[in-house]
């Protein structure tokens, strides 16, 4: 009798049963609605602060490119050459469109002016001008546009030692105290840092790398097509026709190298000549 008593009092009735079940039901109602009235708030927060992220990079941006240079609104030159062994390659040319600002006119002359973000400051280094001209520069090796390759320690010059790879920087081109730096590590990120640098891109036996030379274009810095009052040069086999002094029909020629005599009477007959295609600025 005693144990049918304690189970009717242990016992839940229905009623009490179905309403902690309520309970239950309500209170996940309650945490799932809690949590979904969270979740809009914390979304359009997360929303906000990506938008502040990029608003401030965007100006960091903006702010490199008109700060740091070479900037936007700078055109710069440097002299550069391709030394192998003991002998400077042809000058290279660009291999595509230049999308960055940062290209050659095939005369041995990298011209810099950036109208990219992407070639500013630190961004404005060598790399991208050995892109642009088609050749891969690696510490150790290059490989030229047309797939001559050099390694360090394994292709050898004639003399039969084998050539190092290295990237030779003056400050000043044309300053004969310019005192070099040589560069063997992260050669592609060098960067231009001023105007009128001088670069020579050499691979020779280790023992002749203090001989390494200037570029062979430097005189090209005083000499460019792409800057404003500049007169781009001439055809050396290029024959012009010299006028008679009575304006009759030319009965000579002279090279382009050639520095006419005239009087004032020819001058006002004498032949102008303008070259048919302008270099690329």
């Amino acid at each position: 009798m005693s144990r049918a008593i304690l189970a009717l009092v242990m016992a839940p009735s229905n009623s009490a049963t179905k309403k902690l079940a309520k309970v239950a039901r309500s209170g996940k109602k309650r945490t799932i609605r809690e949590s979904s009235d969270r979740t809009y708030p914390l979304a359009i927060g997360a929303i906000v602060v990506v938008g502040c992220l990029m608003v401030f990079w965007g100006r960091s941006v903006r702010v490199e490119a008109q700060s740091f240079q070479p900037k936007l609104s700078d055109h710069w030159h440097a002299a550069y050459g391709t030394y192998t062994c003991d002998t400077f390659a042809a000058p290279p040319a660009d291999a595509g469109a230049d999308k960055l600002g940062i290209h050659t006119h095939q005369d041995g002359v990298i011209h810099i002016h950036p109208f990219s973000a992407a070639a500013v400051g630190e961004r404005a280094d060598i790399g991208k001008f050995f892109d642009m001209v088609g050749m891969k520069v690696t510490d150790g090796k290059l490989v030229l546009a047309d797939g001559t390759t050099y390694e360090s320690g394994v292709t050898t010059c004639p003399d039969g030692q084998a050539g190092k790879l290295v990237l030779v920087a003056w400050p000043a081109a044309d300053d004969p105290a310019s005192e070099p730096t040589v560069i063997t590590k992260d050669i592609a990120s060098t960067q231009f840092a001023n105007d009128r640098m001088a670069f020579t891109l050499a691979f020779v036996p280790e023992d002749k790398i203090a001989e390494i030379p200037r570029p062979e274009s430097i005189p090209n810095l005083d000499n460019l097509s792409d800057v404003q009052g500049s007169t781009p040069s001439l055809p050396s086999d290029l024959s012009i026709p010299v006028p008679g002094s009575d304006g009759s029909s030319p009965s000579s020629t002279m090279a382009t190298g050639d520095v006419p005599t005239t009087t004032a009477a020819s001058a006002a007959s004498a032949t102008t000549v303008s070259p048919s295609t302008t270099a690329k600025g």
